[in-house]
């Protein structure tokens, strides 16, 4: 009987891997299927919006005043006085 006692915790280490393996084996498969499926509809959703993004910035730029006719009339702009010194060496 003292036999049975010292071989007893290890055939609950032996028992607890193979029930963990078993759950692995049955779990990863569905994990990943999943993983895969939510990766694609993200990716997906993503290519839409920029798509829908896209179209409305061609849009937006059509629709923009080209200020190139007077590129010198600061009238309605801020314009900042800078005043240098001259280093002398």
């Amino acid at each position: 009987m003292d036999f049975v006692n010292k071989s007893f915790p290890v055939i609950w280490k032996v028992l607890l891997v193979l029930v963990v393996a078993f759950i692995l084996v049955r779990i990863v498969p569905f994990v990943v299927v999943a993983g895969t499926v939510l990766f694609a509809f993200v990716k997906i959703k993503k290519y839409f919006k920029s798509k829908k993004n896209t179209s409305s910035k061609m849009e937006n730029m059509n629709n923009m005043v080209d200020d190139k006719e007077d590129p010198f009339n600061f009238s309605n702009k801020k314009v900042i006085d800078v005043e240098y010194d001259e280093v002398k060496k």
